[in-house]
């Protein structure tokens, strides 16, 4: 009895790990796109996804931004540590608010075959600026 309460108390110690660790890696954490960013003008913002370029994949803006409100910075890719061969990282997207209002951001995950391809998931973040 002792030893199956200890391989359960084990086994679900596990579980709670996996599933409180599936969106950490390297210290970071992804952008929850549920829970908008509210901002005032002329600050800066910053989108974290996760990200593999090694596997040819990319994220890429897939809308147009209301630039009224809120305009691309840069984007900045950050390996998970210890980096080795095919690990993966994040993807940093920064923005500016330029202007009061409420837009959205859209983000593709790419595929390497080609930039006709179909984005394999996408991500829309609400922004408001006040």
């Amino acid at each position: 009895m002792k030893r199956a309460t200890l391989f359960f108390l084990l086994g679900l110690l596990v579980v709670t790990a996996s599933a409180t660790g599936c969106n950490r890696r390297g210290g970071q954490k992804e952008t929850d796109p549920g829970t908008p960013f509210e901002v005032k003008v002329k600050e800066e913002f910053t989108i974290v996804v996760a990200s593999s370029p090694t596997t040819g994949y990319q994220w890429r803006i897939t809308e147009s931004l209301d630039e009224s409100v809120v305009q691309f910075v840069e984007t900045e890719y950050q390996p998970d540590r210890p980096s080795t061969t095919g690990s993966g990282g994040w993807d940093l997207w920064t923005f500016k608010t330029v202007g009061p209002g409420e837009t959205e951001i859209t983000l593709g995950y790419y595929p390497p075959s080609g930039k006709d391809a179909t984005p394999t998931r996408t991500v829309t973040f609400t922004v408001i600026v006040r």
